[in-house]
């Protein structure tokens, strides 16, 4: 709808969410930053005012949509960690958290003609102190799985592939929760270098999905 490449088609779906209203209002081939300055702009664009209703609807008064916003941007989750938090980061940073539920609803696809198992359910993993974290987790039940099909990364950065660093932060993690040797996946916007990894998907793989 957007007529754009399939890395940018992603930011066009995060930042509209898939409101038709919103959506409407994307010019054809127009870049991400293009539209957000665009409907930014104007106080009564539906972008703004479907947010600020959003947000009067889950968040008392006294917590600041930026503060909210940067919160989901730095990573939290939890309700109250989101009214409490005050850490703010850039749209390349928080782009690869908020693109995981529409990554993990492609693998969900996609996954089984790659060799890799299938999974009843598709969702990420992390411990409250944040010292475990995984972006994709396949298992076979929710919310208590019994087992893991396959675990993954996601690295959204318009530059830097998902390399070996990255698999072995993953590695990691994965030793934390399993003594298994769970497939390892790796989805990056930008390629993957990592040479062992079980799987990898670039934007373009994703949207395939579809």
């Amino acid at each position: 709808m957007a007529g754009l490449p399939a890395a940018e088609a992603f930011d066009a779906a995060l930042v509209t969410g898939g409101l038709p209203i919103i959506c409407a209002r994307w010019r054809h081939g127009e870049d991400v930053r293009s539209f957000l300055a665009r409907e930014l702009a104007n106080p009564v664009s539906p972008l703004v005012v479907s947010a600020q209703l959003s947000l009067a609807a889950e968040f008392p008064d006294q917590a600041q949509a930026r503060m909210v916003l940067a919160a989901i941007g730095s990573g939290e989750r939890m309700r109250s960690d989101l009214t409490m938090a005050r850490i703010e980061r850039s749209w390349t940073g928080w782009r690869g958290r908020v693109v995981e539920p529409l990554v993990c609803e492609a693998l969900a696809r996609i996954l089984p003609a790659q060799g890799i198992p299938a999974a009843p359910v598709v969702g990420g993993y992390w411990t409250r102190s944040n010292d475990v974290e995984i972006d994709i987790v396949g298992a076979d039940r929710e919310p208590v799985a019994k087992q893991l099909l396959f675990l993954g990364s996601v690295k959204w950065l318009e530059t830097g592939q998902f390399d070996d660093h990255d698999l072995l932060a993953l590695q990691r993690h994965r030793d934390r929760i399993t003594p298994d040797p769970v497939p390892l996946v790796a989805v990056s916007r930008s390629g993957t270098s990592a040479t062992r990894v079980d799987a990898a998907f670039t934007p373009a793989d994703l949207i395939a999905a579809w």
